[in-house]
């Protein structure tokens, strides 16, 4: 079931959030470390409405959690004028992968998307993460831009 994160959900949602922040830091380590996200943060994100944070709920335990905001393109000159939403965190516990939950938690955050009258839907995905590229790809993603960088 994919309903809004609560105050009671903190400490799985704690456990996820490490296993995400250990994930990353394994697909990039230069730039990412496995830390853990501080409960103040979580407990933010669940309280305050400019988020929204949504969990998967199976058998009274969380499996998986997708956090957004609405935002606005820039104001420059050169670019349309909108509103979206952007994915912060994504994460299924591995033991859930491929049981559709991924697409589940996507698919609500795109109908409050659609329900807030925002134009896309956007995250970011290192280019390591083969398996969460083509998942997204699956979904509907496509590729906008394409951060690029060099070690001195």
């Amino acid at each position: 079931m994919i309903r809004k994160a609560a105050k009671n959900d903190l400490d799985e949602i704690f456990v996820l959030y490490q296993l995400l922040f250990f994930e990353m830091a394994a697909l990039d380590p230069e730039r990412m470390k496995p830390v853990e996200q501080s409960s103040e943060f979580i407990h933010d994100a669940i309280e305050n409405p400019k988020f929204h944070f949504l969990v998967a709920a199976i058998e009274n335990k969380i499996k998986g959690f997708c956090i957004a905001q609405k935002q606005s393109a820039p104001a420059y000159n050169c670019m349309v004028p909108r509103d979206f939403a952007y994915v912060f965190d994504f994460v299924v516990a591995p033991d859930s992968r491929g049981e559709k939950i991924g697409h589940q938690l996507l698919n609500e955050m795109k109908g409050w998307a659609k329900e807030n009258k925002l134009s896309h839907l956007e995250l970011s995905v290192f280019s390591q993460n083969h398996q969460a590229i083509k998942f997204y790809e699956r979904e509907g993603l496509t590729e906008i831009t394409r951060t690029m960088g060099i070690k001195l």
